[in-house]
């Protein structure tokens, strides 16, 4: 069997570390309050930082969850407002599929009359998601009152991406009720640009200097 050099091999050793799916959202289950119990921690702009946000209709309620004790909302017309949504961002890696998930239910006298879903959004900007550069979004229905039903979406960031956000939404909400959500994740497949670039500079050039320094091999 061909040899490995000592660089391939200390790579690939390096990818095989920790694949695991990180969830980029911080408080994806909505349980941590913001600066009211209406808004929730990371996603309000300003809580704890300029990386989330809400608008119209959206509330963090306890009326249905799935699980803990707290979940997101967009409630009907009777709260004020014709649409509503959430969104929270995360620093993009160009190239990266990103996938967005969440699990709904709504209430049996909810309605919209246009539209509703999730999406995965990519920005460039400094300090945030300033210019929108690209979108996916997956429309949907056939959410109601009997069971948790989970909805997603991917993506893979374009070259130039700076910023991926995780955004529900809902336009023209009817009336009455509210669709209801919980257990948002949004997480980048594994791959050697992000394994990579979770390992702090220093250790990792200390850790490849050490593989070419050793004559490492494998016979077959």
């Amino acid at each position: 069997m061909r040899k490995l050099t000592p660089v391939l091999m200390c790579l690939l050793l390096v990818i095989m570390v920790n694949p695991v799916h990180a969830n980029l959202l911080s408080n994806g289950g909505f349980e941590d309050a913001g600066t009211t119990s209406d808004e929730a921690q990371h996603w309000q702009w300003g809580s704890p930082d300029i990386h989330g946000g809400r608008w119209g209709t959206a509330a963090r309620r306890q009326w249905h969850v799935r699980s803990g004790d707290w979940g997101g909302t967009i409630l009907g017309s009777w709260a004020g407002d014709l649409s509503g949504g959430w969104w929270q961002e995360a620093p993009a890696t160009p190239g990266v599929t990103y996938t967005f998930s969440g699990w709904f239910k709504a209430d049996g006298n909810w309605t919209n009359q246009a539209d509703q879903g999730i999406k995965i959004e990519f920005f460039i900007g400094e300090e945030n998601g300033q210019t929108l550069i690209s979108d996916e979004g997956l429309y949907f229905d056939g959410v109601g009152p009997d069971v948790w039903v989970q909805k997603t979406v991917s993506a893979v960031a374009p070259p130039n991406a700076q910023w991926v956000r995780a955004v529900i939404w809902v336009n023209e909400v009817g009336d009455q009720g509210a669709i209801h959500f919980d257990d948002t994740s949004l997480v980048a497949e594994p791959g050697t640009v992000i394994i990579l670039s979770s390992i702090p500079g220093v250790f990792l050039g200390v850790f490849l200097m050490g593989c070419v320094s050793r004559r490492w091999s494998f016979r077959g």
